[in-house]
């Protein structure tokens, strides 16, 4: 015996639950479908974000503009100081920067590869800089991986770390 399945009150007409399945998997997948869509457009949006703050973050440390770096970087932002053997702060890092102000006499460093991932309200930007040679015959670059927390007031760096790339490399 097939099982129907009574919908509304009385004098309401049977339905097979294939049917009542069929319908409730369609609304599922295009509620999904639109909710990727826009999921993808966000994703979107929030890396065209980061790669402007890589970009802004870049052009304030080329031109030792430390307040506008204080304003990319969160709070609680940390990154290790391999030289020191220790991590420091948002602070630290801004007083080191404000005693060793930039005083590039040549191109500014520059961006060459940005990737971006997003995984909810944390998004990890890689790429390389280039820093122009100072009395040196070549350029050096350096890897980076920055890390991004979305807060109320938009994204902010919440971490950050810098390898150099051995010449050759």
């Amino acid at each position: 015996m097939r099982k129907v399945w009574q919908v509304g009150g009385c004098g309401a007409r049977s339905v097979k639950p294939t049917f009542v399945m069929l319908v409730c998997f369609s609304c599922l997948l295009v509620s999904g479908l639109s909710g990727s869509a826009a999921a993808a457009q966000d994703t979107a949006a929030d890396k065209r974000a980061i790669i402007q703050l890589e970009s802004k973050w870049l052009d304030a440390l080329n031109r030792g503009d430390t307040d506008r770096i204080a304003n990319i970087l969160d709070d609680d932002f940390v990154r290790p100081a391999p030289d020191a053997g220790r991590f420091v702060g948002k602070a630290a890092l801004l007083q080191f920067y404000r005693a060793h102000p930039t005083t590039r006499k040549t191109a500014p460093r520059r961006m060459k590869i940005v990737s971006v991932d997003i995984y909810g309200t944390v998004a990890i930007a890689r790429g390389v800089v280039t820093v122009p040679a100072l009395g040196q015959a070549r350029e050096s670059k350096l890897l980076f991986t920055d890390i991004f927390v979305r807060r109320r007031e938009g994204w902010q760096a919440v971490s950050a770390q810098e390898d150099p790339i051995p010449q050759g490399g």
